[in-house]
């Protein structure tokens, strides 16, 4: 729920306001208290010109003078925080109380809005984490964390989170997807949408839609061709639980050209299906340069045009579709009001935010911890190899510097001054946490560093510990996927520091390492590199674990050397603590994953060129790096050509094992599932029918109960036993199958729950199937012409009578419970149905 006044009591107030003020004065339009949010925006846009319209619908970065404040760090340092440049503000109007409206983005935590020098917050895991907890809880208690900070700094809107699905591990901003599977998805962005929204602070779910990828630096011309039955039930389908089920105030649309149509222009997407399908009541903003027209996007709704400066919503190109006849001033109001709306249903206008508040970082620091230590997630663990024994005696910590020797956070650009990367109050790197760890449990293990870029010192390090810890990863980015699934070589200059940041104009990244490929040696550098490493140091000492950071599945050729691999995705601030006590045993890892790990280079949703990523076709549009008319190249198009058979629902169709199978993660104790007993029933839908003749002159209006609607709900019962000798938790995950007419790949995840048991302690688990559920658990989306893509919005869900499989298990290649259930879905007779 929205905390309208959130901020009363947090917010110091500049000048009286009085809520009963009635009379309409240029200096107070925006505080006129009236019946309903919608009534006073309709109120203030008709005090805005023309001219002030267009103005608020579009950022601007130019300076601001606005009042600085001061924050008290933990440290109990001060920051000065002065609002100034920035490209992600709408300046307000005081003349009509109307105040500048900014937003920030937030990932992994708060930063790259409108306060300089960057605040110093809580910086979280990446999203891939998050999902691979399958914790609901904790990630709303996240969510709660962002929004409290974006708040702290006086930003209105949080442009997050990601719930884009991890198509493929190319994936360049695959850190920040909550995986591969709808649903999981969709539960994932509820949950921290509402945290982010429970503090007086709007949420931005993006990017939507279709932006799976990067495209090497061709997002802003690149297209995708998604079938219709995809579409709905894969790719829109954590957007549309969003709505349904969290009621962000706003959604990001994004770059890809969608069918025939840019998204950001898009009527079939954002008005067909965001607003009249779901019902979605908020405003709509582009990604930064994903507009292509003024007219079409302002007809598809779109409320802010982000960019440095307005291009497409540029009073001249406005005032020239307004003079044409393609567009009236009608519609710029309908682009504008529901921020409006919004904005007063958020009390953003009654309590401006213009000062900086204080905001407790060590509550903050305790949620995300917390995310962390559920999220990170054990894959193999041969002969019990962990936890390590606090006996040992020397431990060679081995790796680059990012992953083995510093706190490892979700990368955006390989740059510690990008947005993704969070000025954090403190950090725990690898050696310190394994030190700490010790130390608590009373060891006494001397840890040795080697950073792995000479590897024969490696090796020798190795076979003079008892134990070594290799610590490897992936570096993805924005704008450009990576070209490999393999560990990347990675290079940096003898002095230890990161690479220099990159230039978007040059295509060549002179000087970095090639994202998920061979390194482009210059001179003075040093270089690691992984897989070799991982090989030879493995091959010197059994006794080894991996840790691999990365955004979701990699090759690992060594993985028959390696005897536990450990995947911490990107943790934070608190890497290095969490995974030492991971390691130790201190914290049992419960963390399932998100994704699934591929056998090769080419496989599955990104098996063939055609399907990812992409081929040229001579259509006319542009192509080719760029905004927003590329080099001249004709456009880049990656056909979703799988259609359902993305992720695990390829492996499973086509009776490929993976690597590591969706929802796997291991615990230093075993589960035992028991006892699956299904129950069917209908909840009775009804609504209020005024009986006839009631509502005339004195006689009382009378209502009777009409029955609409019988939905079913399947309830799935099952025992979980901790069968081992300590405490842990386990997500146990419930599939199911559809009737062979709805023509699906496999089955697919339907609900969660995650339960902590003592040794020998069991749960008698139920989770309700409701057939009325936002992520359509009991239907597959017909559409009226799949042969048209053009015309993909169009079409419905439908239920199939039939025998429907419930499997259940601990990942959805483990499923012990499985049993068949017959289901129907009886339609009402509204006319014969009296209660």
């Amino acid at each position: 729920m929205i905390r309208k006044n959130f901020h009363l009591h947090r917010l110091p107030i500049a000048g009286a306001f009085v809520l009963g003020v009635i009379a309409l004065s240029t200096t107070a339009v925006a505080q006129i208290a009236g019946p309903s949010a919608e009534q006073r925006a309709d109120q203030l846009i008709g005090a805005l010109t023309l001219e002030q319209k267009i103005q608020q619908i579009s950022n601007r970065a130019e300076d601001i003078d606005l009042p600085s404040g001061t924050y008290l760090t933990q440290g109990g340092g001060t920051v000065e925080c002065g609002f100034t440049r920035l490209g992600r503000h709408i300046t307000g109007i005081p003349e009509l109380g109307i105040p500048t409206f900014r937003e920030i983005n937030g990932g992994n935590g708060i930063r790259g809005g409108a306060c300089t020098p960057e605040p110093v917050r809580t910086a979280g895991p990446s999203m891939t984490l998050a999902a691979a907890s399958f914790d609901p809880e904790r990630v709303e208690g996240w969510g709660e964390v962002v929004g409290s900070e974006a708040f702290s700094f006086a930003h209105q809107v949080l442009l997050g989170p990601v719930i884009n699905l991890m198509r493929s591990p190319y994936a360049g901003r695959g850190q920040e997807s909550p995986g591969e599977d709808p649903y999981l998805a969709g539960t994932i962005a509820i949950a921290q949408i509402k945290g982010i929204q429970s503090q007086g602070v709007q949420a931005q779910p993006k990017h939507f839609a279709g932006n799976e990828h990067e495209f090497q630096f061709e997002r802003w011309t690149a297209a995708v061709r998604i079938p219709s039955r995809a579409l709905h039930e894969l790719y829109l389908l954590p957007f549309e639980m969003a709505v349904k089920d969290a009621q962000p105030a706003s959604m990001m649309c994004a770059f890809p050209h969608l069918n025939g149509a840019y998204t950001c222009d898009n009527h079939a997407l954002l008005v067909q299906t965001l607003r009249q399908r779901w019902g979605f009541d908020g405003w709509v903003e582009s990604d930064r340069r994903a507009m292509h027209s003024t007219v079409d996007a302002l007809l598809a709704g779109v409320g802010y045009e982000l960019d440095s400066a307005p291009l497409f919503y540029a009073e001249d190109k406005v005032m020239a579709a307004l003079m044409a006849g393609d567009i009236t001033e009608q519609h710029i109001d309908a682009a504008l009001k529901p921020r409006y709306v919004k904005m007063f249903e958020f009390g953003q206008f009654e309590n401006p935010f213009d000062r900086i508040v204080d905001v407790d970082l060590g509550a903050n620091a305790a949620k995300a911890r917390a995310l962390v230590e559920g999220g990170i997630t054990l894959l193999k663990n041969d002969d019990g190899i962990l936890p390590l024994k606090p006996g040992v005696r020397s431990i060679a910590l081995i790796g680059h510097e990012w992953f083995a020797g510093s706190a490892t956070m979700p990368p955006r650009n390989l740059s510690p001054t990008e947005l993704t990367t969070v000025v954090a109050p403190y950090t725990v790197t690898p050696k310190q946490g394994l030190e700490n760890t010790l130390a608590k449990i009373g060891g006494s293990a001397t840890v040795t560093y080697n950073d792995g870029t000479d590897i024969a010192s490696a090796v020798s390090l190795a076979m003079n510990s008892d134990v070594v810890i290799l610590m490897v990863g992936t570096n993805p980015r924005e704008t450009r996927d990576l070209v490999n699934l393999t560990l990347p070589t990675l290079c940096t200059n003898n002095g230890g520091g990161s690479p220099p940041i990159p230039d978007p104009s040059d295509s060549s990244d002179s000087g970095l390492s090639e994202p998920g490929g061979m390194a482009v040696k210059v001179a003075g550098e040093v270089c690691v590199e992984q897989d070799q490493l991982v090989r030879e140091v493995a091959a010197a000492n059994a006794n080894n674990v991996v840790v691999l950071y990365s955004a979701g599945g990699v090759i690992m050729d060594w993985l028959n050397l390696v005897p536990a691999l450990v995947a911490a995705w990107f943790p934070g601030q608190d890497d290095g603590d969490v995974v030492a006590d991971i390691l130790f045993g201190v914290i049992n890892p419960s963390g399932k994953l998100p994704v699934s790990f591929p056998t090769s280079e080419h496989e599955a949703a990104f098996a063939t060129e055609m399907q990812y990523p992409g081929t040229r076709e001579n259509n006319g549009l542009p192509g080719g790096p760029g905004f927003p008319l590329g080099d001249g190249s004709p456009q880049l198009v990656s056909h979703y050509s799988e259609n359902l058979e993305m992720g695990y629902r390829w492996y499973e169709a086509n009776n490929v094992k993976p690597v590591f199978a969706f929802g796997h993660g291991l615990s230093f104790t075993t589960f035992e599932y028991d006892n699956l007993r299904l129950k069917r029933r209908y909840r009775r839908v009804f609504e209020q029918v005024p009986v006839p003749g009631t509502d005339r002159e004195n006689i009382p209006q009378r209502f009777y109960r009409r029955l609409v609607e019988l939905v079913p709900v399947l309830t799935v019962e099952y025992t979980l036993t901790n069968t081992g000798s300590v405490a842990g938790a386990e997500a146990s995950q419930i599939y199911l199958e559809l009737p062979r007419q709805a023509d699906q790949p496999s089955k697919r995840l339907v609900g969660f729950k995650k339960v902590f048991l003592e040794p020998n302690e069991s749960a008698r688990i139920t989770v309700d199937i409701d057939a009325s559920a936002s992520n359509h658990p009991f239907s597959s989306f017909v559409p009226d012409d799949p042969d048209d893509l053009a015309a993909w919005a169009k079409g419905e869900w439908v239920s199939h009578a039939g025998i429907y499989r419930v499997y259940v298990g601990g990942s959805s290649a483990e499923t012990p419970l499985v049993q068949r259930v017959g289901m129907a879905f009886p339609q009402i007779n509204n006319r014969s149905a009296r209660r």
